[in-house]
């Protein structure tokens, strides 16, 4: 797994298979120009590209990136807290999308990629709960600023999706694909 979230780990922990996690020393570029699935997409590669060329030839990885985006703007990590208010509050009350977007590749190839997108309908954000949310620092490094699986969660009023993409990666995909590839006993590949 091309990736240092301990969101992501802790969901691949759940595939009961064995895998290691290696850090993509990809650069994320500035621009964003685009719709949250070809941003995230993009980023994905590159991080498969930059893990590429450590592969063995029996080496699978997966990379992949997310991101959060409302009224067609896509909403990254928060710089600040600052950043992080204004954040919480274009989501108040509003539908948003989280998008996440994986590669699957070996040394030779990009193998498979998805996208895969979940919409989250938050109530009404009222100031006194903002100001407890921030003061906890849950929304440092979470697109969006938030984290569904932490005190974010009592701002979600529905969920239309996958609620592990939400937390950071589609696995109900991932083991979808598997599925496709190695059939139903596709953990006996792995091990």
């Amino acid at each position: 797994m091309g990736s240092q979230s301990p969101r992501r780990k802790a969901l691949f922990e759940y595939l009961g298979v064995p895998f290691q996690v290696k850090s993509s020393e990809a650069e994320e570029p500035d621009w964003i120009d685009e719709s949250a699935q070809d941003y995230t997409l993009k980023l994905a590669r590159l991080k498969f590209q930059a893990l590429q060329k450590e592969l063995s030839p029996s080496d699978l990885v997966v990379t992949s990136d997310t991101t959060v985006s409302v009224d067609e703007e896509i909403l990254n990590k928060p710089d600040d807290r600052d950043h992080a208010r204004e954040m919480i509050l274009k989501l108040s009350g509003k539908s948003h999308y989280v998008c996440t977007s994986y590669v699957i590749g070996n040394a030779n190839k990009e193998l498979f990629h998805q996208s895969v997108v979940s919409e989250v309908l938050c109530r009404t954000i009222t100031e006194e709960e903002l100001k407890n949310y921030l003061g906890q620092n849950e929304y440092q490094d979470k697109a969006g600023a938030y984290g569904i699986q932490g005190a974010a969660l009592t701002f979600i009023q529905s969920i239309k999706g996958s609620y592990s993409n939400i937390v950071g990666f589609p696995i109900d995909s991932l083991i979808d694909q598997f599925q496709s590839v190695y059939g139903a006993k596709w953990r006996n590949h792995f091990v």
